[in-house]
């Protein structure tokens, strides 16, 4: 099922017009977001990471010089790190533990999410520049 994601308005602010942003996301925010709650349904993760990935995504994505120009590539690498990002963080089971956020395992579980579009020393280099 399809949970609507509402961006706060001090997030869109944060790019030069709601259009950039818009022209950015086109057809992807419903599919990322969607893949974030696959995620986090998978690791039986509390949904509120993906509103933090979300947020990262948003606020990365806004910073970027070049905004109005990703790749589906960049955004598909941006989506997996912001994504790591908010489970290595903020990552907590349906039951309030953390455990597997802090597992060594995190990172090559995103390389295998990412269907090995990216590798682990990709995702840690990007991890760094967000």
């Amino acid at each position: 099922s399809f949970w609507p994601i509402h961006l706060p308005q001090e997030l869109m602010n944060l790019t030069s017009s709601i259009h950039d942003i818009n022209h950015v996301w086109g057809s992807y925010v419903e599919k990322i977001c969607q893949w974030g709650f696959d995620v986090a349904d998978y690791l039986f993760y509390d949904r509120e990471v993906v509103d933090i990935f979300m947020n990262y995504l948003v606020r990365y994505i806004a910073s970027t010089s070049t905004h109005t120009h990703l790749s589906e590539r960049q955004i598909m690498m941006a989506s997996v790190s912001t994504m790591y990002i908010a489970v290595k963080i903020h990552g907590r089971s349906v039951d309030g533990s953390d455990e597997y956020s802090r597992k060594p395992g995190l990172l090559n579980l995103f390389v295998q999410l990412s269907q090995n579009r990216f590798s682990a020393e990709t995702i840690e280099k990007m991890e760094l520049a967000i």
